[in-house]
């Protein structure tokens, strides 16, 4: 299964050429996005301000059904409203994979991302093992894929205007 970017603000799931769901962004420059899937139906995402996390609603027909928030760390974890518990744990450098995990640690879903240079984006192969409501959590977790990356270049851009702000502030 690939999350395929269609364009800036939007990614299809695609499983032997068949559209299983899509992840739409509504602004290039908000974090509310809509996630549209054949077997769960539309939910909607939207960041609310969170202490030291960020914190993200997931609704479906105006009812809270999970729960994502990143940690300070740039852990990801998802919470069902059955009280089901999943975490995105990254490895690797060069090649980065990514897992989400259940209570027990167990791998159920890798996702691989793959940069596409023409169109300054990533596109993301998935490997299911075994993971209930495998379409919603895979657009999930590309959608906290792409929110990491973007904080993680915000941060770089702050330590960056930090530093230029200190040199500047030294040669006075």
């Amino acid at each position: 299964m690939i999350a395929e970017a269609k364009s800036q603000k939007s990614y299809e799931l695609i499983e032997n050429n068949e559209v299983k769901g899509t992840l739409t962004y509504k602004s290039m420059f908000k974090a509310s996005a809509d996630i549209q899937t054949v077997k769960d139906g539309e939910h909607s995402l939207k960041w609310f301000f969170g202490f030291l996390v960020a914190k993200f609603k997931i609704t479906q027909n105006d009812r809270e059904t999970i729960k994502l928030k990143m940690n300070w760390k740039g852990h990801f974890f998802i919470t069902l409203e059955n009280g089901i518990e999943y975490k995105f744990v990254s490895k690797g450098f060069f090649k980065r994979r990514t897992f989400l995990e259940n209570q027990e640690s167990k791998e159920l879903i890798e996702i691989t991302q793959k940069y596409n240079w023409k169109r300054w984006n990533y596109n993301y192969e998935i490997e299911d093992r075994e993971a209930p409501q495998i379409d919603l959590l895979s657009l999930i977790a590309v959608y906290a894929l792409n929110y990491q990356q973007q904080y993680q270049m915000g941060l770089m851009m702050l330590i960056i205007m930090t530093c230029n702000a200190f040199v500047n502030l030294v040669n006075l």
